[in-house]
């Protein structure tokens, strides 16, 4: 669909129809994987990813610590 990007398109399928193996990618999450995972991808959460995102962006952007 004209308009609707990856990350868009990976939250629609997370949260509406609970795909959990969607990971959208934006900044935050492009911060921490460099930072805390470097030279991973989204496949190595497995098929949980987009829980593994959620935690993740929950943590950085509720951090203090400065990535």
């Amino acid at each position: 669909i004209k308009g609707i990007g990856p990350k868009v398109a990976d939250c629609a399928l997370l949260f509406g129809f609970h795909r959990l193996d969607c990971f959208p990618m934006d900044v935050w999450m492009k911060r921490v994987m460099a930072t805390c995972f470097p030279g991973k991808d989204a496949s190595f959460f497995g098929p949980y990813a987009g829980v593994a995102q959620q935690y993740l962006f929950n943590w950085i952007r509720n951090s203090k610590e400065q990535i």
